[in-house]
């Protein structure tokens, strides 16, 4: 990973660097996106969008700056083939209203921080610098989880299984830098710290979706490492211990929660694996274009009989997510 940042960032020119005011917007944005001070601590500036505005600015950075650098990445291809191929669904959709409106959703995300974020990130500094900011906003976002009961500040982040997915996404990255060469002592012990609050921020969240998203999380670290075995033992070890700490920490119906993952007589676990069992009948039948872009609750109701699961008794899942 380190040399594929170096890879990145270090072919950019000093010259080529955005200009620093558009670094501490792109900041901001990330700020408000994940610790959202609009929702608890500076709510009097709720009226003026300052989020939405920030935003807007950085699509208008990255629609009038230089896109050169979207052919250097195949990442950057592969998203955008994706948005074509959103935007391609409209025509055939069953609900090509829904497939319109994710088509204009994701451009927006990809004008508004995906494609800014390459623009601006132009530099090794600066590639090392976001990583440190992003991690310290999460941080904030667990001790915010852990105030809050498992809830995160606002809009989305309000829901636990939201607030865990955005936890975890910060561990791998925590991790990374904590080993970088030459790192001093004290950023490092700043960095596990982090760690710990994010891996208490998922614990407080009480998301089974969390934890199952750790788990995977861990699995794919430990097998991309250096030393996968030794590795392995000692995740294995510090989740063992993690996990009894937690067992006597949080409420007995988390624990009850949690043990019914693998209960078949489960509802909201059978449930689930109706409805992925369904998903995976719609790509089987349609693997390269699908049924369009956000139409599974508008569709699974076709798929639902072709299902290994179904039964006539079995309630159709029409109009919900797949979870």
């Amino acid at each position: 990973m380190q040399a594929r940042i170096e890879k990145r960032a270090g072919a950019e020119s000093a010259e080529s660097l955005a200009p620093r005011w558009q670094w501490l917007l792109l900041l901001s944005v990330a700020l408000f996106e994940y610790v959202r001070p609009m929702d608890w601590i500076l709510s009097f500036l709720g009226p003026l969008r300052l989020p939405g505005l920030a935003t807007l600015v950085l699509a208008f950075v990255f629609v009038f700056g230089r896109k050169d650098f979207l052919k250097e990445e195949l990442l950057h291809k592969l998203v955008l083939a994706f948005w074509f191929l959103v935007c391609f669904t409209v025509f055939y959709a069953p609900n090509n209203r829904v497939a319109f409106n994710t088509g204009i959703t994701l451009l927006w995300g990809m004008a508004g921080f995906i494609f800014p974020l390459s623009l601006i990130v132009c530099s090794q500094e600066r590639v090392y610098k976001f990583f440190a900011y992003w991690i310290g906003f999460q941080t904030i976002l667990g001790l915010l989880v852990i105030k809050d009961g498992g809830h995160g500040p606002g809009s989305y982040l309000w829901d636990e299984n939201e607030a865990a997915l955005a936890l975890n996404m910060a561990i791998p990255y925590a991790v990374f830098l904590s080993r970088f060469p030459g790192l001093a002592t004290k950023w490092k012990l700043l960095l596990y710290l982090c760690i710990a609050v994010l891996l208490a921020g998922i614990g407080v969240a009480a998301s089974r979706g969390g934890v199952v998203g750790l788990a995977a999380l861990l699995l794919i670290m430990v097998s991309m490492s250096d030393r996968p075995i030794r590795n392995g033992i000692f995740v294995a070890a510090v989740a063992g211990l993690g996990l009894l700490v937690l067992l006597n920490v949080l409420p007995e119906s988390y624990r009850r929660d949690m043990g019914n993952i693998d209960n078949p007589e489960d509802k909201t676990r059978d449930e689930r694996l109706w409805s992925w069992s369904i998903g995976w009948v719609m790509f089987r039948e349609n693997p390269i274009l699908g049924v369009g872009a956000n139409n599974y609750p508008w569709t699974n109701h076709t798929y639902a009989q072709k299902s290994p699961m179904y039964t006539p008794k079995r309630k159709i899942l029409g109009g919900r997510q797949t979870h």
